[in-house]
């Protein structure tokens, strides 16, 4: 074509370069658009990019994107008759072809770019979509990859409303495509090859226009084994027509604590609010050793759903402390579960939620560690902070006596949390407001991410999601499976409302822990026994469906009534 010299030196452009700086500037005010795996892109090396075509500002739009390498896209031989046009765009790479007929010239400097090391961009489709979705390829695509044998790099273009003023575009970059991949390399590579991988090709960068937001499950989400035990009890209870109630909040969500109430289990906040012949469960925080004496003198039928780890706490701080040997415990001074504990010790003890705060202690009272110290932590303390914790008890008391009591639950889900929130736009914490283990989910999420924490669905409508491509989701160890998966539906359904993405697969169920129940736990513990060694056992309390027998080794045992 008159006016561009095929057979120039193709070197990079500095006019590229000087609008690449404020194209994206122009893309936000025209568009808004959102990048996905521009990781995938080749540092260095010539390939294809192909693309699906929607808007006449598709090069731009893309171009803005990629700052490390510059594109060269063909562009149909009509651009060029407008000569403002057609000088702009050959010098910011662009080089005509002719639409309908065999441009050898075009092709040929096509499979230059892509051979002398450079990015050649196309359109496989020859044309935009009118209805903004992809349409089958031109065999042009294949030709050039076989003439250059080159790689291709597909991306789409996804916008489900329209390309005027303001509209929302997801760039999606997939993995590089082998040459090789493409089986058009041999010499009995044929048209109706040619055709297939240009097909190959087209069906990737559907892949990828199908594709869309990502929400993610913690595999560990949901009940742990001492919350489910707890509600168990519970509901067995209800469903028998027992009169139950709940001594303080059975577990920490409110769902759960309303669900029970409506069949009858009130809850009370003080044992000498219970009546006599009433069954009270004891929630799975525990309380103090003294609740059950005066649960015993009304009259009162115990249900113990103490959670098995805290009643390991119990049995610790009983065991080893003394007037002469206070209790060092991180967590929180008003949480259920720490001042159940503190009912056990049998001298002085101390609680500290932060490593700061038991440092001052520590040294405004060097006189505490002389005879040596107990040190344990609430079940859903934060690893972290407890670790730190530690550290200052080493420094201080060098003869400390030192549980790590943080329960296995809560120890996977803080990791997992960790983990799965550096992978994420954002995480959604789904629990009580007031529960400490799902709080803790929450500040560990918040480290890596936005982090929303969510006690129902409707929360959600306050989320912007717009920005977002992968969401991590987790919930704490008192969520039922129901609100999980509600807090699910909820979210896919607002991401198709207010945003341009596609919702990948949901989770449609909560999965369970996978960590070790108890009854395996107790075994694990009776391990160094041998098998005809007899052991004496105190019963501890009885339930209507257990009895809870200390052996004297860490864990109490429970054995089922039937």
């Amino acid at each position: 074509m008159k006016g561009f010299d095929y057979d120039r030196e193709i070197t990079p452009s500095k006019l590229y370069e000087r609008m690449r700086k404020y194209a994206p500037l122009l893309n936000k005010k025209r568009f808004k658009v959102e990048f996905v795996g521009l990781e995938n892109v080749p540092a260095e090396g010539g390939f294809i990019l192909a693309s699906n075509h929607i808007n006449a500002l598709d090069p731009a739009v893309i171009a803005s994107g990629i700052e490390n390498r510059q594109l060269h896209f063909m562009g149909k031989k009509e651009l060029f008759d407008n000569k403002i046009v057609g000088y702009l765009f050959k010098k910011v790479n662009g080089f005509p072809v002719a639409r309908g007929a065999v441009d050898t010239k075009a092709l040929d400097y096509a499979a230059r770019v892509v051979k002398e090391g450079h990015v050649l961009g196309i359109f496989p489709e020859g044309t935009r979509s009118k209805d903004l979705k992809p349409k089958r390829p031109k065999r042009g695509i294949s030709v050039i990859a076989r003439a250059a044998k080159a790689d291709v790099l597909p991306v789409s273009i996804f916008t489900d409303t329209d390309t005027e003023k303001g509209a929302k575009l997801t760039v999606r970059i997939g993995k590089l495509i082998p040459f090789e991949t493409l089986n058009i390399g041999g010499n009995d590579c044929t048209k109706e090859h040619l055709t297939q991988a240009a097909n190959y090709i087209m069906d990737e960068i559907i892949k990828l226009w199908e594709a869309g937001l990502r929400i993610t499950l913690a595999k560990t989400a949901g009940f742990c084994f001492g919350v489910d035990r707890a509600v168990n009890m519970a509901y067995d209870l209800v469903s028998k027509g027992s009169k139950a109630v709940a001594l303080g909040q059975l577990i920490h969500n409110p769902t759960v604590t309303e669900d029970l109430e409506s069949k009858g289990m009130r809850v009370i906040e003080s044992p000498c609010e219970a009546l006599a012949g009433e069954t009270v469960v004891v929630r799975a925080h525990g309380v103090k050793k003294s609740v059950y004496s005066e649960l015993e003198a009304i009259g009162a039928i115990v249900c113990d759903a103490t959670c098995p780890f805290v009643k390991k706490i119990h049995d610790i701080v009983q065991e080893n402390s003394s007037q002469d040997l206070p209790v060092i415990i991180g967590g929180d001074p008003n949480h259920p579960e720490v001042i159940g504990i503190c009912g056990y010790c049998k001298g002085d003890y101390f609680i500290f939620s932060t490593a700061d705060d038991a440092e001052e202690f520590f040294k405004s009272n060097p006189q505490i560690c002389g005879n040596g110290i107990i040190a344990v932590s609430q079940t859903t303390f934060s690893q972290n902070e407890w670790k730190k914790i530690k550290e200052k008890i080493k420094i201080y008391c060098t003869n400390a006596k030192i549980f790590d009591t943080i329960c296995s639950a809560t120890r996977k889900r803080q990791e997992e949390a960790a983990e799965l929130s550096k992978k994420s736009d954002c995480m959604i914490v789904i629990g009580g407001k007031h529960s400490s283990n799902t709080v803790k989910l929450k500040t560990v999420c918040s480290e890596n991410c936005k982090t929303y924490l969510v006690e129902r669905a409707h929360e959600l409508r306050t989320i912007d999601f717009s920005q977002c491509t992968e969401i991590g989701v987790t919930a704490g160890a008192s969520t039922p499976s129901a609100i999980i998966k509600e807090v699910l539906l909820e979210m896919s359904e607002i991401v198709k409302e207010t945003t341009n993405l596609q919702v990948e697969e949901v989770p449609s169920e909560a999965m369970t822990t996978e960590e070790m129940d108890f009854s395996a736990a107790l075994e694990a513990s009776l391990s160094s026994m041998s098998t005809d060694q007899k052991v004496k056992g105190v019963v501890m309390g009885i339930t209507p469906t257990e009895i809870q027998v200390d052996i004297g080794r860490k864990h109490a045992g429970y054995i089922p009534m039937d």
